[in-house]
């Protein structure tokens, strides 16, 4: 009996076939672009944009909707810029999260512990304090996780007003920037 007549080898085979080409195709280094958002502090007030491009005395941002719009801000008008990413933000979120589900679990774990004998209705009331602790701290760690992380993930410059600082504070930020991200550019 050949070995290729049951219907399992092939269907191996077949899915050995289809993994192997895709994780070839996948497998390819892709350029990546990545997008950090700016957040900086002017004169007139705080701006929360893309970082487009860097040039020797200012910054380009490009906004966030699908119409984009390109502003220019020269070095001079900035007295901060932060550079965080998406993914970034993302990981904030998730920490908050996690850390909010087992600090929520704890304290609603202690919360309804009783003293004295234990029961298995006693068990549940337990259980129940400790799950809605659980949601109410993920929840709650998922919205105040960026703003408590978000020095861990982030980059800041702070702009020294005079030309050579320009110059430096330039060459950090366009590595960063979308259009010296691109291959194309180089």
């Amino acid at each position: 009996m050949p070995l290729f007549r049951r219907k399992r080898p092939r269907l191996l085979l077949t899915i050995f076939v289809f993994l192997f080409s895709a994780l070839t195709a996948f497998g390819q280094r892709h350029h990546r672009v990545v997008r950090w958002t700016a957040v900086m502090l002017t004169s007139t007030g705080k701006i929360k944009d893309v970082l487009y491009d860097v040039t020797d005395s200012s910054v380009i941002v490009m906004s966030k909707g699908s119409a984009r719009h390109y502003r220019e801000y020269l070095f001079r008008d900035i007295r901060k810029i932060k550079l965080r990413t998406s993914e970034a933000m993302d990981g904030m979120r998730v920490i908050g999260v996690m850390v909010g589900i087992y600090a929520g679990a704890f304290a609603g774990y202690l919360l309804v512990d009783g003293f004295g004998r234990r029961t298995t209705q006693r068990d549940l009331v337990d259980l129940l304090g400790g799950m809605s602790g659980a949601a109410v701290g993920g929840i709650a760690g998922g919205l105040l996780g960026p703003s408590i992380l978000g020095g861990l993930f982030s980059r800041k410059y702070i702009v020294h007003h005079d030309s050579a600082s320009y110059a430096a504070l330039a060459a950090k930020l366009r590595p960063v920037s979308i259009r010296g991200q691109s291959p194309a550019d180089h």
